[in-house]
């Protein structure tokens, strides 16, 4: 009957790592097809952009300004698809991965003993003489099966259980605040890449259409008002994707100080919760106080004294100062001519 105990313990062991197994490759496979889809779509769209333009501009020799929006901007839209697929890793809330290794855990613990007891009986260990053996095994019939092994595995491992359960939902809600931060830094990151994105294709536009304008563009203008009127709109339009790319690179080098200040924050955490998982497994209740009282004085609203300051204050200052001294700069420029 000890051959079916083992066949039971790999069933249920085989079975968890099969469906463990499968979330898995569901997971990888869905991103993977997402990441795919993204970039087909990109891909088309610089395709359909690149030949309409030059199917227009070369082929037809006609000056369709509409027809060459609609390819530029399908290109550039195709542009921007493809870099936020290759700047956007596999990030996925971790809310449900720490269970996931946990059951993972618990099914190498499952094999590990499975493992110990086949050890035990190709040694000899569990094998006494035949006659007690079969004995033991015409009772173990009559009463050992599914059931019997549920219950008494449970009245085994009861005490072991609900103290496990009860570090196991202390560690969860401390591990909260974890969660929070690993969603925070992943919208940090997807809006990052975004600001990144639009920033670098606003200035690619700007460049083309200033360069465009100064070597491929023929203009014949005998005075110097007509020549004024055409160049003013498209530098002052020039100007203004560029301020307008200024301001999504500004937003840009926001978000990676705010993904500093929260990867900070998180390691903090990490630490806090390392120590006090390593003193509540060792029952240092002396180390378990003082870890308590390092948590209970965690304060986030943070009142400054006076003359105190922190470290985003005095960006603040620092890029305020830059800000007014590049306007006085160009009122000044102004002002001269």
């Amino acid at each position: 009957m000890r051959d079916e105990y083992f066949d039971y313990m790999d069933e249920i062991r085989q079975s968890k790592l099969d469906e463990q197994r499968y979330i898995d490759e569901k997971i990888i496979y869905r991103n993977y097809k997402i990441k795919q889809r993204r970039k087909i779509v990109g891909l088309t769209l610089m395709t359909l952009g690149i030949i309409a333009y030059i199917s227009i501009r070369l082929l037809t020799n006609i000056e369709n300004i509409y027809s060459t929006i609609l390819g530029l901007f399908s290109i550039i839209t195709g542009i921007a698809i493809v870099l936020l697929n290759y700047l956007q890793n596999d990030y996925t809330s971790t809310r449900g991965s720490y269970s996931e290794i946990n059951n993972y855990l618990l099914i190498q613990l499952e094999e590990l003993k499975l493992e110990l007891q086949k050890f035990k009986k190709k040694t000899g260990v569990l094998d006494d003489d035949k006659s007690i053996d079969n004995s033991i095994n015409n009772i173990i019939n009559k009463i050992f099966n599914k059931d019997y092994i549920q219950n008494k595995i449970e009245k085994s491992f009861t005490e072991n259980a609900v103290k496990s359960s009860r570090l196991d939902n202390l560690f969860n809600e401390f591990e909260k605040t974890s969660y929070r931060i690993n969603d925070e830094l992943i919208r940090l990151r997807k809006s990052a890449n975004i600001n990144l994105v639009i920033g670098s294709l606003s200035t690619t536009i700007a460049i083309f259409s200033l360069t465009y304008e100064v070597f491929f563009s023929e203009v014949n203008f005998t005075e110097t008002v007509n020549l004024l009127s055409h160049y003013i709109p498209r530098i002052s339009l020039v100007i203004f994707i560029e301020i307008f790319a200024f301001f999504f690179l500004k937003l840009y080098k926001s978000n990676l100080l705010e993904i500093k200040y929260f990867n900070n924050e998180k390691t903090n955490i990490d630490f806090k919760l390392i120590t006090l998982k390593t003193a509540l497994f060792q029952e240092d209740l002396k180390m378990i106080r003082l870890c308590l009282s390092e948590l209970i004085k965690t304060e986030r609203n943070f009142i400054l004294k006076k003359d105190e300051s922190t470290v985003e204050i005095e960006k603040f200052k620092v890029d305020k100062n830059d800000n007014q001294l590049i306007a006085s700069l160009v009122e000044k420029l102004l002002m001269k001519k």
